[in-house]
């Protein structure tokens, strides 16, 4: 039953990356990988147009950071979902908000429509990326919430092109990763492909055994160990590299 819980957990945070839609290595995930170049962009500040256009943003994780130890933070979580409109897919995901870590924040235009949209990541390294915690957009001035990510074995990460890969693991037993993009004038991420591992008893005798499979456009399909290792589609290529404004209490 706590296996169980822990993946329903697993899958709510992923489902809720590609409804509006973490990478520390994992034994069974990489047989080969490419080690990514690196576009550093010299940013410490937000560019003043974007720092009032997403200033309510900013306010309200502000005000996480300075109540994150206050008895009462789930009233502040809820406050943040109501001052910003989250939409409701997101609402019920409020695990990330519980390891927030020292946050920063900046631009870039993910999917080249003209509009930057404002990534909200921790302002330290984790697993040799910057971990995404929040992305959103510009809608007729008004930002909007793409995706909320994070969390206790949760990661994501971000190549140049847009790309977005999410990671997470359900206890020591079940790992999924996803990849995502961002249509031009998108306000939700669109899931390319996925991919899982899992261990269980299948045929009830008392033995685990390990699943694996691959799923695109709806079909999905059952690999080895070997297969599933030697996907490399599910490695970021030329990692965004983010120099964060520090988003202060």
């Amino acid at each position: 039953m706590k296996r169980l819980c822990v993946i329903l957990a697993l899958l709510l945070f992923l489902c809720a990356c590609g409804q509006a839609v973490q990478p520390e290595e994992m034994s069974v995930t990489t047989a080969t990988t490419t080690t990514p170049t690196t576009t550093e962009r010299e940013i410490d500040t937000l560019p003043a147009k974007a720092a009032k256009e997403y200033a309510s943003v900013i306010q309200a994780y502000s005000k996480l950071l300075r109540n994150r130890e206050s008895e009462k933070y789930e009233g502040y979580i809820a406050a943040f979902m109501k001052e910003l409109d989250v939409p409701e897919r997101f609402v019920a995901f409020t695990e990330p908000f519980y390891f927030l870590s020292p946050l920063g924040c900046a631009v870039y235009d993910i999917n080249k429509d003209g509009v930057s949209e404002l990534i909200v990541a921790d302002n330290d390294y984790v697993n040799d990326c910057r971990n995404i915690r929040s992305i959103f957009t510009l809608k007729n001035g008004k930002p909007i919430l793409l995706g909320i990510y994070g969390g206790n074995n949760y990661w994501c990460d971000i190549d140049v092109d847009g790309t977005l890969y999410a990671h997470g693991r359900g206890g020591a037993y079940y790992f999924e990763d996803r990849v995502y993009t961002l249509p031009a004038n998108g306000t939700e991420f669109c899931l390319m492909e996925k991919r899982v591992m899992d261990t269980f008893d299948h045929d009830n005798d008392g033995i685990d055994e390990e699943s694996y499979y691959f799923e695109k456009d709806g079909v999905k399909t059952y690999l080895s160990r070997e297969e599933y290792s030697a996907l490399e589609s599910f490695h970021v290529k030329e990692r965004l590299e983010l120099a964060l404004a520090p988003i202060t209490p």
